[in-house]
């Protein structure tokens, strides 16, 4: 029997989703499998679980992450402590259980450089994955900043309310992010979309604030170096794109949908493979 898997999100011009999963479908010898893109206007969100029954599990981006968890009525422990969902399964009865895998590629990219949270993290931007990265943050008892607009500072307040009563002793402070302190920062992790492809002359910060950091984690995965992460190479920072972290929970995504498993080598292999298919 045919499956049939999506992403949905809101534009989908840039995703490498369908190339990353058919990969992986060979990978895994399913000759069963096909992937596609589901771009969802905004409008037509709310009525999308209701008519989506031909698919067996689909991913979520942007902007539906959070949304997603809001309409989810089934949720794992990895959606529950992050309050996003990024993957989708069809269970036995029918219904739709959310998780969240990109936690998994996160931690996997991360500790695969051995860069730890555990640490002072300055977080660009707190929608989704950057909500997620927030909270792990904290879990791994680091010290973050969140550097927003203006206009998201009411939202990094809601989210650092929301920590404390989680983590009471958590060390949250949340700037605007024309105006980041000049302090050494361990690792920054840009969780805007400042810099991703079309509009790749973006940088979501100026460049001068990665002369304090040690490391730039850029969750932008095309194009696969971004202006933030020059900008970091050229003050000898550490650097790593959001390809590895995109391909890894694109894996685990599959490990729910069909109980797969890949090895290492043939991971690292196709991130190789689509940062070359990226700009």
């Amino acid at each position: 029997m045919k499956k049939l898997y999506g992403l949905i999100g809101h534009p989908l011009s840039h995703s490498l989703s369908p190339k990353i999963h058919q990969k992986l479908f060979e990978l895994s010898s399913n000759k069963t499998a096909t992937y596609k893109l589901i771009d969802v206007l905004p409008s037509n969100f709310s009525t999308f679980i209701d008519n989506s029954h031909n698919l067996d599990g689909f991913n979520v981006t942007i902007p539906y992450k959070i949304k997603m968890f809001e309409k989810l009525k089934q949720l794992d422990i990895t959606a529950k402590k992050y309050g996003c969902v990024n993957t989708v399964n069809k269970e036995s009865d029918g219904t739709y259980k959310g998780y969240n895998t990109d936690i998994l590629g996160l931690l996997k990219s991360i500790n695969s450089e051995e860069i730890g949270l555990n640490k002072n993290v300055l977080l660009l931007g707190c929608g989704g994955v950057g909500r997620m990265v927030a909270i792990e943050t904290i879990s791994q008892k680091g010290n973050l900043t969140i550097a927003v607009k203006n206009s998201s500072i009411p939202k990094a307040q809601k989210l650092k309310e929301e920590i404390i009563r989680k983590y009471e002793s958590a060390n949250v402070e949340i700037v605007n992010i024309k105006k980041i302190p000049n302090v050494y920062f361990d690792v920054l992790i840009n969780a805007t979309p400042s810099g991703m492809f079309p509009k790749i002359n973006q940088i979501p910060v100026c460049p001068k604030v990665c002369s304090k950091v040690s490391a730039i984690f850029d969750l932008i995965y095309n194009p696969h170096e971004t202006m933030l992460m020059k900008a970091g190479k050229s003050y000898g920072a550490k650097i790593i794109g959001g390809m590895e972290m995109l391909v890894w929970q694109a894996a685990y995504a599959q490990q729910i949908w069909n109980n797969t498993t890949f090895h290492e080598t043939d991971i690292q292999n196709l991130i190789n493979e689509m940062k070359n298919k990226a700009i």
